[in-house]
């Protein structure tokens, strides 16, 4: 069995945990309100870079002077930093659970959005450490052509592939391998997938089962 997971909220609650304290830290910080923040991410989204977004909302209209830049740079860093740094408390416990005791070799992420920013997100939340990094693929459009290329890279196995978002599943044609299944995430239908991942049995290698056979 192989399963293949969205990042953001599913494994990790971007949504409800990372972006209200994003919105919060950087409303404090620039003496803004956190709404304003959030509407002003509204229009920058679709390609976002945390980065990106704080420098623009620290910098001032005008001329900035070698100092002014060097300040912003500086405070820049130091409010991402303390942005991410509660990342490793948003991933699900539930479903995290059921990954680590899941070979890697059978665990996949294929996320959406702008890669840098994905990957500090991976990263700072230490999910990495359980998943193989040649398994996870951040895409910046639709899944498609990542989630056919692990199907195809795993003939004959049943593959379960998660998103919350149904613009990602649409598309994806069953028919390209029948063993294939894109289910639709939604929380309050957790314990279904928790059962799902509950299925996973280690494989045994060819020589163990050859010495069970002797036996």
């Amino acid at each position: 069995m192989k399963y293949i997971f969205d990042f953001d909220d599913v494994l990790f609650k971007n949504t409800k945990m990372l972006k209200p304290r994003m919105f919060r830290l950087i409303a404090k910080k620039t003496g803004k309100t956190a709404e304003e923040v959030e509407k002003a991410y509204q229009g920058v989204r679709k390609e976002f870079s945390l980065v990106n977004f704080i420098k623009n909302s620290l910098t001032p209209e005008g001329l900035l002077n070698e100092e002014t830049k060097y300040q912003i740079s500086m405070d820049t860093d130091a409010l991402f930093k303390e942005i991410m740094s509660e990342c490793h408390k948003f991933l699900d416990p539930e479903l995290m659970a059921e990954i680590k005791r899941i070979d890697k070799k059978d665990l996949y992420i294929v996320t959406n959005g702008e890669e840098k920013f994905n990957w500090e997100k991976l990263a700072y939340s230490g999910i990495l450490e359980y998943f193989d990094i040649k398994h996870i693929h951040v895409v910046p459009g639709p899944k498609t052509k990542a989630v056919r290329e692990i199907c195809k890279d795993n003939p004959g196995e049943d593959i379960l592939f998660f998103d919350d978002r149904q613009e990602f599943i649409d598309g994806l044609d069953e028919q390209d391998n029948p063993r294939f299944r894109a289910i639709r995430y939604e929380e309050e239908k957790k314990s279904e997938v928790v059962e799902l991942l509950r299925e996973w049995r280690p494989k045994e290698s060819p020589a163990h089962e050859l010495r069970r056979g002797v036996k």
